[in-house]
């Protein structure tokens, strides 16, 4: 994977978040949010050690960022 792979990976993952909440808009409770959320971070830690596999140069940390989860 190049760069330009990380980063269109990371701005999908971003935009996902509220996507996602938009889905529950009105009806969405505190606990729904934050398992969303957590998905989302989930699914970047996830696509993480694929990446570190891939590329040993990969920074998890500057990725993580890019898509909006915190460590």
């Amino acid at each position: 994977m190049t760069r330009k792979d990380y980063v269109a990976i990371a701005q999908c993952l971003r935009m996902a978040r509220p996507v996602m909440n938009s889905v529950y808009y009105g009806t969405m409770s505190a606990e729904t949010s934050d398992q969303i959320h957590a998905t989302v971070s989930d699914v970047a830690q996830h696509l993480c050690a694929h990446m570190e596999r891939d590329n040993p140069r990969f920074d998890r940390a500057r990725f993580l960022a890019a898509c909006g989860v915190t460590q």
